[in-house]
C-alpha cells in the first residue's frame, strides 16, 4: 500500500512539473511577443503603412516610385509625385 501512495505522489509530482513547465513556456512567448512588438495584428497603423507602401507614378519618365520616397509637388493644386529633382522640374517647366 505504502508503494501504491508512493506511485501516486510522483505522478501528481510529474504532471504538477509539466503543467508549470508549460505555463513558464507561455509565459515567455508572451513576454518576447511583448517585447517585439507583439503580433501582427495591427489596429489603426493598416492605413499609414498602406500609404506608405503606395506606388506612385511619375508623370515625366512613368517610373513607379514609392509615395514615401517620391519628391512631391503641388501643381494649379494638384499633387505630383516624382522620382527625382530633374523630372519635378522638367515637369514644372512645362
Amino acid at each position: 500500500m505504502t508503494r501504491n501512495k508512493g506511485s501516486n505522489l510522483l505522478i501528481k509530482f510529474i504532471v504538477l512539473a509539466v503543467a508549470v513547465y508549460l505555463v513558464i513556456q507561455l509565459l515567455k512567448k508572451q513576454i518576447q511577443q511583448a517585447l517585439s512588438g507583439g503580433s501582427y495584428r495591427r489596429t489603426g497603423g493598416d492605413a499609414a503603412l498602406k500609404a506608405a507602401d503606395e506606388m506612385v507614378k511619375d508623370p515625366v519618365c512613368n517610373v513607379y516610385v514609392p509615395k514615401r520616397e517620391a519628391i512631391r509637388e503641388q501643381v494649379n493644386g494638384k499633387t505630383y509625385y516624382f522620382c527625382s529633382p530633374e523630372c519635378r522640374d522638367a515637369f514644372v517647366k512645362n
